[in-house]
């Protein structure tokens, strides 16, 4: 059993990317470039970076559990970051200072990408009892743990930095333990024996 997990880490860890991507959006007065993106995943981070003008990025239609935005992008705010949430679908966005600049990203479903990772613990890991969480930042948080199909299978809302969950009702295998604070999204790979 601990021969098959091991190799099922294995192969899991090598299909799963190590860092968080930055897609970057450049903005002038009169054009925002690129202004399509694919092949974004939960996790990583749309910047946009102000190159000349007076602007502002702000949501259009985007997927309804999904935070908004609005930042203006100009001389005094030259960078704007959102980080992607664990929500895939296509996130249109506009600007205020010319007609028709608009643009979008699109978010696949598929990808478990790691966020901030030293920022977020879990431990022990692997486990079959009682997790320990540690998030360097206080706050409420939302904790889901995740099996590799993506099926959600435990979800409750913290207080951290310090929280146990209980997991000893999960099978043995390899899950995602996500934290969701603010506008951070962290994940860990969890091997439950």
């Amino acid at each position: 059993m601990k021969r098959t997990l091991l190799i099922l880490a294995l192969l899991f860890s090598l299909c799963v990317p190590a860092l968080a991507a930055t897609h970057s959006i450049q903005v002038t007065d009169a054009a925002i470039t690129p202004n399509t993106i694919t092949g974004v995943h939960p996790g990583d981070t749309i910047t946009w970076v102000w190159v000349s003008g007076r602007n502002t990025t702000t949501n259009g239609l985007i997927p309804s559990a999904a935070p908004g935005w609005n930042s203006p992008i100009e001389p005094t705010v030259p960078v704007f970051s959102y980080p992607v949430p664990n929500i895939p679908g296509v996130y249109n966005y506009k600007s205020d200072s010319t007609a028709g600049m608009t643009g979008s990203f699109t978010v696949e479903a598929t990808g478990v990408p790691t966020v901030a990772a030293a920022q977020f613990e879990v431990y022990p890991n692997p486990s079959n009892g009682v997790l320990v969480l540690q998030l360097l930042q206080q706050g409420e948080a939302t904790i889901t743990i995740a099996d590799v199909s993506g099926r959600e299978v435990v979800r409750q809302q913290s207080t951290v930095p310090g929280n146990n969950i209980d997991i000893h009702q999960l099978a043995p295998g390899i899950y995602i333990i996500t934290a969701q604070q603010g506008g951070a999204l962290y994940r860990k790979e969890l091997v439950v024996k």
